[in-house]
């Protein structure tokens, strides 16, 4: 079995993207509580990532990948200081599973949450979301703290950007954008960053030092995976922040549709 990648999706109004979102919780939900989804169902799920699209300026989702085939997915937004996780599920061929008594697992949903927690690291300070009831130890393994047991809502302080890292950026926020101004600058460079559209977004990628101080930025074409502008910092190791850049890049076409 080829490895599962953990991608970003940068334009989730790509093609059969979130066809695949509801095929995967269709899955997961009668696996975990014998639930029929419907084509109500499958409606409302389509007006919900709709309007959030559409409406939350800083909207992030990751794939769970595995020959270019999504097996899991997480998707929230930022507002506001916070970040809020309003999905995350796994195929159920994918789910962790007890086996001859002992738990064997290829750790999807923790790497899809670590994944969204340090993108939303840029712009939130705390990551909020409600668990289903099977999830809720999962949720308290990775570090979430019962804010309300009545509504199952849980909280974790997301504070700090992590460092030596690849930060996918889902919008042009301030963080991000005052960086890159500040390398272009002390590189004498000219930063041409892209302006978004409700179906047209480009693939941006910032890279933090142990300090945990974004020291690189590279930006995408609109809807590629090319790569239109890279920035380091003076005095970072240039081909190699550029060489990371670049791996992230080529990753991407590993998704079926972006």
């Amino acid at each position: 079995m080829n490895e599962i990648q953990i991608l970003p999706i940068f334009n989730q109004s790509a093609p059969g993207v979130w066809d695949d979102f509801f095929r995967i919780r269709a899955a997961s939900m009668l696996y975990m509580y014998n639930y029929h989804s419907t084509c109500d169902d499958l409606a409302a799920s389509n007006q919900f990532f709709i309007e959030d699209w559409q409406n939350c300026p800083y909207n992030f989702a990751f794939g769970a990948y595995l020959d270019k085939k999504m097996i899991g997915f997480i998707q929230g937004d930022c507002d506001n200081g916070t970040a809020t996780i309003s999905n995350l599920y796994v195929h159920p061929n994918f789910m962790s599973k007890v086996i001859d008594g002992r738990r064997e697992s290829n750790h999807v949903g923790a790497r899809l949450i670590r994944s969204a927690e340090c993108a939303s690291s840029i712009t939130s300070t705390y990551v909020v979301l409600t668990a289903l009831a099977e999830a809720c130890g999962f949720y308290e393994h990775s570090g979430y703290t019962v804010a309300d047991p009545s509504l199952s809502l849980y909280f974790k302080q997301n504070n700090k950007l992590p460092s030596c890292s690849v930060i996918p950026i889902f919008a042009p926020v301030r963080p991000f954008v005052r960086a890159c101004k500040k390398i272009s600058d002390a590189n004498r460079q000219c930063l041409d960053l892209p302006k978004f559209k409700t179906n047209e977004r480009a693939p941006m990628f910032a890279y933090t030092d142990v300090n945990s101080k974004i020291c690189g930025y590279a930006i995408g074409e609109i809807n590629t995976t090319r790569i239109s502008q890279i920035g380091i910092a003076p005095h970072k190791p240039t081909d190699l922040i550029t060489n990371i850049f670049r791996r992230n890049f080529n990753m991407l076409d590993n998704q079926k549709s972006r």
